[in-house]
């Protein structure tokens, strides 16, 4: 309890959940403790009529796996936030979160049919002005709840996956970015980078973020506190679920 409402006092957090775990558990254990202690308490914030945002990540698709089905469908719709990945989905993945979590809330999901990243802006331009592309897009503005990952330069899904190689994660680097967020790279203030690949993501924008009622930030691990401080200094996070480690990370402990 002294985490989370250290937590929400520093930052002015609307939630905190810090989950406590074993010294020297495995990465896959830790993300496994946060999903299933954190699912009951996430599972109380999101409520009938909503529209709902999903994004990707490890921890986050752990929280989503011990999220219990409602016993009546749930009138609400579920949205994927940003663009797949690859052409083969994992269970990581955005569109696969978004469908796991609309099927156990009988909810109704809305995908986006993109690549997360496209070969330039003219490309992104076109995806944008699909009917498709643009029906999601308008629910991004009536959206209540946002859950999202936090990745670091050297652990974005975007680099292990090989949609970015190692020539962008310099590029990235020298223009200051420490944490991504929906596939957008920002700095230690939480602005976004201003790179060329800021103009390729076809995703939810940090600005959006900003403006919701409820973005929860869903992580691990101490590595992740210069990218979680980053978030939170920028105003992208309203709430956090994180580790027992990670939140002392982030406090500085």
């Amino acid at each position: 309890r002294a985490l989370e409402d250290q937590l929400k006092q520093r930052h002015g957090l609307t939630h905190a959940v810090v989950v406590r775990t074993a010294a020297g558990r495995s990465p896959e254990h830790v993300r496994r403790s946060v999903g299933y202690f954190a699912a009951p308490v996430a599972s109380q914030w999101i409520r009938n009529g909503e529209v709902i945002g999903v994004a990707g990540g490890r921890t986050l698709a752990e929280l989503v796996r011990f999220m219990a089905p409602r016993p009546e469908p749930a009138a609400l719709a579920v949205v994927q936030l940003m663009g797949n990945v690859g052409a083969n989905v994992t269970a990581i993945d955005a569109v696969e979160l978004s469908r796991v979590l609309a099927q156990r809330l009988g909810g109704t999901l809305y995908t986006v049919s993109a690549p997360a990243f496209v070969a330039d802006a003219s490309s992104r331009d076109v995806f944008h002005r699909h009917e498709h592309v643009r029906s999601v897009w308008r629910l991004f503005d009536r959206m209540h709840t946002a859950f999202v990952g936090i990745g670091t330069l050297s652990t974005s899904v975007f680099i292990e996956r090989g949609v970015l190689d190692q020539t962008a994660l310099a590029a990235l680097g020298s223009h200051g970015a420490v944490g991504e967020i929906c596939g957008r790279f920002f700095d230690a203030t939480g602005t976004e980078c201003e790179t060329p690949y800021r103009d390729r993501v076809i995703s939810i924008d940090l600005d959006t973020l900003r403006r919701m009622h409820e973005v929860v930030g869903v992580t691990n691990g101490p590595d992740r506190a210069r990218a979680v401080l980053a978030a939170l200094r920028g105003g992208i996070l309203k709430s956090l679920i994180i580790d027992e480690d990670g939140a002392a990370a982030v406090l500085g402990r």
